[in-house]
């Protein structure tokens, strides 16, 4: 009787594990975890020569996993500085080196606090950029095929490989 019970409970707790692609993690720590939430038959094909019937699909498949839970999807991302901007917002511009073909461009915004800590990075600075996901989707970004991955509420550290530079 006892491992009957003990069975059912272990059944129990198998069916509420959903697969790794099912799931919505806690934290994003790279762009491939992002790539993952794509549906496979979409991934069968590259995404640069993606109809925009398929680019749709699959933006609307990376806002159900990635955007719409609650509580928000948070990501945590090494990056190289590539730019520290105010466009429309104090904003932490980074490319993820890749070999997808296309661009990876991360956009983080943060709040005016953050001024005087932004100031101190430079362009070349190694940072680990984390913030809530508001947006994950394939699109024409400065006229090329880009994956945008947009961060809000963000915070950063500098990568403890990369010294503060004078």
């Amino acid at each position: 009787m006892k491992s009957t019970a003990l069975f059912a409970l272990a059944l129990l707790a198998l069916s509420q594990i959903a697969s790794p692609k099912d799931r919505s993690p806690n934290v994003i720590e790279n762009y491939e975890e992002v790539l993952a939430r794509v549906p496979a038959k979409l991934q069968e094909a590259k995404p640069t020569g993606w109809t925009e019937v398929q680019r749709l699909a699959a933006n609307d498949a990376l806002k159900k996993a990635l955007i719409d839970p609650e509580p928000r999807t948070r990501a945590k991302l090494h990056l190289t500085v590539k730019n520290i901007a105010d466009w429309g917002g104090l904003t932490f511009f980074a490319e993820i080196p890749n070999k997808q073909g296309y661009h990876i461009r991360v956009f983080g915004k943060f709040t005016e606090d953050w001024k005087r800590r932004l100031a101190t990075l430079k362009k070349g600075d190694s940072a680990v950029l984390e913030g809530d996901l508001r947006a994950v989707m394939y699109e024409d970004v400065w006229g090329q095929f880009t994956l945008s991955i947009c961060l809000k509420d963000c915070s950063f550290t500098r990568d403890s490989a990369d010294p503060i530079k004078l």
